[in-house]
């Protein structure tokens, strides 16, 4: 943003929609480090319709994978504070087992209405339709 400090970047004043559109595109880590672009983009992620974890997105440069226990920790950090209602809901993680706490996270944020989720566990792609 250039120029005197009252004017808005054009994005952030598009329709909150069409903001909720263009932060399902990216992945959770990627949507979550907009909330350094303004005031009115720092909660947006937390709103957002969709969620897309993967991977790779977790990995730190040059640092060691994260263990499925530290994955575990990312997902309650994001689905805490979410406090929009969830259309879709996606984790790619081919090296991540599935497990109990895995499900138990999944059933908790996603309330009992017709949602789509997909995940991506052990090179496995499953989408189940809840309703």
């Amino acid at each position: 943003m250039r120029g005197s400090n009252s004017t808005r970047d054009r994005i952030s004043d598009l329709p909150d929609n069409v903001l909720d559109k263009i932060l399902c595109c990216l992945p959770v880590q990627e949507a979550g480090r907009t909330t350094v672009l303004s005031k009115t983009w720092r909660k947006k992620w937390e709103t957002m319709s969709s969620l897309l974890f993967v991977s790779g997105g977790f990995q730190s440069p040059g640092k060691p994978k994260p263990t499925t226990a530290e994955l575990k920790f990312k997902f309650f950090q994001v689905l805490l504070p979410h406090k929009g209602s969830l259309q879709r809901f996606c984790i790619r993680f081919p090296d991540m087992e599935p497990s109990r706490e895995v499900d138990q996270i999944i059933t908790r944020f996603l309330p009992v209405k017709r949602r789509t989720l997909s995940s991506k566990l052990n090179e496995i792609n499953v989408v189940v339709l809840l309703f």
